[in-house]
């Protein structure tokens, strides 16, 4: 077990490491694993798990482990939770279940599957080794099945609670039907850039032969399938297709709904994430991140089903574009005053309409960055605010941001040719900040414009 200072050491060496590396890294752990060796396979493999990710076609060394999830690895996610989804099964639990296999329910099958896979491995027998999964698989479902029925409060502790419990059983069923989860996984190989027509026709038949064979399994194969398709919400053209419906009325009151639910879910989870924002003190490439998940999820979700404004998920996505716009509105009103609060014009003193930069006050250098961060995320809402329910509210803000910026580029222009050389160090500062503000809301090239037109003023 590596200490906390020395696993925060090699989390920060192997997260700076570039994909290829990473990916010959992750071979050799996983093969000296294979040999027995006694590198930290475990905490080295999960550290480097995010860049590995950022590689589509890296194919990693089959490991006991990792054959073990192969009937429930479609459904995996990591991060935190805070209730069991159906169809949605914790990386945290993979462990336990395995820990308690091992320990109390078929240690002997472990050991030799452990051994006998890594052998067929090691001799590139993996026809042997795929099938000495299938045969593992079935057996551990069994006495995973059989724990449950006997004595389930006892299985819920041996696994570590509720939520993990529900996730074992998931992995019991699914483990019991691996071979039909094969074939899914042969249809659509990861990752699968569209689905077709072939996909379609393909998935009713296996989808039909479940439903007769395995009943239990079939609302889990189109979530499965969504873990392997690069648009995860096509997913539901896969649902449609098994379940005659276009209504989304109907298709959400039957099983084959679950993976809608669980797009859903996933919208709302950005949707939680965009409000738990602070305005004060925000990081708007992270809230404009959490805002294409939204956006992008909901629109697809419209665009896949016949969405009724009176059915369920209709009422659902509503309710959920409606919240997300109020946010969002709320933070371009105050982009608004930001920018206005650090860009401030007054009239002249002669009694004229020429507007000058009011200087009267030391710029505030936190206001000034907070002010560029909202001018930032006024410009990422761009081509989102239309799909997000909040246009109007966005080209209102833009137009007069925009407006305000060009204005005070004009006059912070004028009150550099006019200062004496005492004053210009005063309107350097405010000269800065309209050019960095240029940048980010009018373009760099018109940024960079505005910073000639500046020196050609100074040497005038």
């Amino acid at each position: 077990m590596l200490s906390e200072e020395k696993s925060h050491a090699l989390q920060t060496f192997l997260g700076g490491l570039p994909v290829g590396v990473a990916c010959r890294l992750a071979r050799m752990v996983e093969l000296d694993f294979l040999n027995d060796g006694k590198l930290p396979h475990d905490a080295i493999l999960s550290l480097l798990r995010p860049v590995l990710r950022k590689d589509n076609n890296f194919s990693r060394t089959p490991t006991p482990l990792r054959a073990f999830c192969r009937p429930f690895e479609d459904l995996l996610f990591s991060g935190p939770r805070k209730e069991k989804r159906k169809g949605c099964i914790s990386r945290s639990a993979i462990l336990p279940v395995w820990n308690w296999l091992k320990r109390e329910l078929v240690g002997e099958a472990v050991t030799d599957f452990v051994g006998d896979f890594k052998s067929f491995v090691m001799a590139g027998e993996h026809q042997s080794a795929d099938e000495c999964a299938r045969g593992f698989w079935k057996l551990a479902s069994e006495a995973m099945m059989e724990a449950f029925a006997c004595d389930p409060d006892r299985a819920r502790d041996a696994v570590g609670g509720d939520a993990l419990f529900a996730d074992a059983e998931e992995m019991a069923l699914l483990m019991s039907a691996g071979s039909l989860m094969m074939e899914l996984q042969t249809l659509l190989p990861k990752p699968t850039h569209a689905v077709k027509g072939t996909h379609l026709a393909a998935f009713r038949l296996l989808y039909e032969r479940v439903i007769v064979t395995a009943p239990d399994i079939a609302p889990y194969l189109p979530v499965a399938a969504m873990g392997r398709l690069e648009k995860p919400w096509q997913a539901l053209r896969l649902a449609l297709v098994v379940s005659h419906r276009r209504s989304d009325t109907l298709i959400a009151a039957t099983d084959i709904g679950l993976v809608g639910d669980i797009l859903f879910a996933r919208m709302e989870d950005a949707r939680a994430a965009i409000h738990a924002f602070y305005q004060s003190d925000f990081d708007p490439d992270a809230l404009l991140d959490k805002l294409s998940d939204f956006t992008l999820i909901s629109s697809a979700i419209a665009a896949e089903v016949d969405i009724l404004r009176s059915g369920r998920w209709g009422k659902r996505l509503l309710a959920n574009r409606s919240a997300v716009a109020s946010v969002m509105e709320a933070y371009l009103d105050r982009a608004g005053r930001e920018i206005a609060a650090v860009l401030p014009l007054r009239h002249n003193d002669v009694g004229t309409q020429t507007t000058i930069p009011d200087l009267s006050a030391d710029l505030d250098e936190a206001q000034a960055d907070r002010a560029c961060r909202y001018a930032r995320l006024i410009v990422g809402c761009r081509y989102i605010a239309s799909a997000a329910s909040f246009a109007n509210k966005f080209k209102t803000v833009s137009d007069a941001t925009v407006d305000l910026v060009c204005r005070y580029d004009d006059a912070i222009l004028a009150a550099f040719g006019a200062a004496t050389n005492e004053k210009r160090a005063r309107i350097q500062e405010r000269f800065e900040l309209a050019a960095e503000m240029s940048k980010i809301l009018l373009g760099r090239e018109e940024g960079e414009l505005f910073i000639r037109r500046g020196a050609l003023v100074l040497a005038a």
